[in-house]
Formats: C-alpha cells, sequence, structure tokens
C-alpha cells in the first residue's frame, strides 16, 4: 500500500486538471522566477523543512503540507525530491507563459500546484492545486484504509487457526501486539523459523500506536479494536469476550486523523470481512475514537469490492 502526500503526489505521476487560472492572488513568498521558485521548493522539501515550506506555499497551504502522519510526510518528501534529483524542469501551463507546472523525474510528472506570475513575481498558487492534492491524497488514504481492515480480518483469521478453546472454539487477538513474551496479540516477537505472527512488527506498531511511542495515525488513519457488537450488526448486541477470551467475533474501525485532509470516510468491518463506510462529519474524531462496538446501522453502506487491488 502507498500512501502519498502533496509532494509524493507529483513522484506518483498526478495529472493536473485542465482548469484555467485563478486570479486571486497567492499568500505564499514570492521569488524573482519561477526557476528560483521551484528550486527553493526542492530545498525545503530536501531539507524536511516544515516552516519554510509552509513559507514558500503560504499559510493556506499547512493542511496540505503536513498532516498528522509525521512519518509519512517525512517519507514523502524523500520521494519528491529524488524525483527531482532526477530530473526537474518547468513547462507552460495550458499555452500560457505566466503559469508554470514542475514536473519532476525520468516520466517527467507534474506538481499539482503551478508557480505563476503577478507583477513582475512569482509564485506558487497553492489555492489552484489544493482541491486536486486533497482528493487524491483522500482517495489513497481510503483505499489503504480499507485494505488495513481487510488485512486485519485475515490476520485474526490465521491467529484462529492456531488458537482454540478446549472444545476446539476459535480465539481471535483482543490486542494488536501481545503481551511481553506471550502470544496474545496479532504480533509478536518470533523466537525462530515456523514461529511468526500472523502481522509484521512495522504494521502492528503502526497500527498500535503509530510509527512512535506516540499516538500517531498509520496512513492518515487511526485503528481500534472492538470487542463487542451492537444492535444492528447480524446476531444483536453481543460482547465477542466469553470467559476471559475473544471466541464469538471481532471488528476493527478506522477513522480519518484530520478529516478532509487524510480522509473523509470512517470504515468498519468485522468477522464477515464487509468493509462499511460512513461519513461522520467534522466531528469524525470525536465519534469514532468513542466507539466500543461494531454496530453498522442502515446509514453505513459496504465499499464495493470494485476497491480491491
Amino acid at each position: 500500500m502507498t500512501r502519498l502526500s502533496a509532494f509524493a503526489l507529483a513522484a506518483a505521476g498526478v495529472v493536473l486538471l485542465n482548469v484555467p487560472v485563478k486570479a486571486a492572488t497567492p499568500d505564499g513568498r514570492a521569488f524573482p522566477s519561477a526557476d528560483a521558485a521551484a528550486q527553493a521548493l526542492v530545498d525545503a522539501a530536501k531539507s524536511d523543512d516544515t516552516a519554510a515550506l509552509i513559507e514558500i506555499l503560504g499559510p493556506s497551504a499547512r493542511g496540505i503540507v503536513t498532516t498528522r502522519d509525521s512519518v509519512a510526510d517525512r517519507n514523502s518528501r524523500k520521494v519528491f525530491t529524488a524525483r527531482a534529483a532526477e530530473k526537474m524542469r518547468l513547462v507552460a501551463s495550458h499555452g500560457n507563459p505566466k503559469n508554470r507546472t514542475l514536473v519532476v523525474g525520468k516520466d517527467e510528472w507534474p506538481l499539482p500546484i503551478p508557480i505563476v506570475e503577478r507583477n513582475g513575481q512569482w509564485y506558487f498558487d497553492t489555492a489552484q492545486g489544493r482541491e486536486e492534492i486533497l482528493t487524491r491524497r483522500i482517495g489513497s488514504n481510503e483505499l489503504d484504509a480499507i485494505e488495513v481492515c481487510r488485512g486485519f480480518v485475515e490476520a485474526e483469521n490465521q491467529y484462529a487457526e492456531k488458537n482454540r478453546t478446549a472444545n476446539h472454539i476459535p480465539i481471535y487477538a483482543q490486542m494488536i501486539i501481545s503481551s511481553p513474551g506471550e502470544r496474545d496479540g496479532l504480533y509478536w516477537d518470533a523466537k525462530g523459523e515456523g514461529d511468526e505472527s500472523p502481522i509484521g512488527e512495522i504494521v502492528a506498531r503502526a497500527l498500535a500506536q503509530g510509527y512512535t511511542n506516540k499516538h500517531e495515525p498509520y496512513r492518515g488513519y487511526y485503528f481500534k479494536v472492538l470487542t463487542a457488537q451492537g444492535p444492528s450488526a447480524a446476531g444483536g448486541e453481543k460482547s465477542y469476550i466469553k470467559d476471559g477470551v475473544m471466541t464469538r467475533g471481532f471488528a476493527l474501525i478506522a477513522w480519518p486523523a484530520n478529516y478532509g485532509s487524510t480522509g473523509m470516510m470512517t470504515f468498519v468491518v468485522d468477522k464477515s470481512g464487509i468493509v462499511y463506510q460512513k461519513d461522520l462529519g467534522p466531528k469524525t474524531g470525536e465519534v469514532a475514537s468513542g466507539y466500543a462496538a461494531y454496530d453498522p446501522d442502515h446509514t453505513w453502506h459496504p465499499v464495493s469490492d470494485a476497491t480491491r487491488p
């Protein structure tokens, strides 16, 4: 799965929308030439300098320059600068010499934010590129979140194949990362060949607590294991845990870390493997983080199988 933010979009081959140049005055830093503007952007990205990037692109670019997923932001800047090191040039957009597009990489992929001339000075027109960037980012993040949900179901089923009660009832993991020395989560430190856990360490730690010891999102989304279901779920309201072990099912919820910037939709999935989605609105973080049970009612809609890779 690939999560790309603003600068990785160029490296991913984003095609600019054929829209006319907006007349609004850009709010970023002014440059004497389009080349100077382009080089300043590349230098700031190479230095991983968020403040400089915002100064160059303007305050309105904050939401596209940085997300709450700091590791992905940093990696996307590396992708962009690596492409720029391969090749970079400016081309006139729509035949307008006062509107330039920065293209990078051997395949000449375009950055969605054009460089425009106003009164002899050159600026990045962040307003024009913002919608395209967010649309692409959100779409990429949401597809990644859906795949994580599906992968979670596979991991739980794999875990249950090796964990049974005395009556041979499948036991599901209640945690992402196992307790020290235990096998009670979907990830543990393997002692050798044949002892591998259902999911790898990088994904496990990301889903459990982000890339660091802080609680950070994974590819723009937060994830939480649900240990119960509500009345709208098949089979009605119940806890998945009985006698201290989770044998009655499992579920997961995924929601965007920054609604409207890293994603729009919230996703839930249970043992059935069907992923449901819903737009919880501007208070998504508050609402979704409070979910304790899997309970998709008629306002939730199944994700199309067309999203499968």
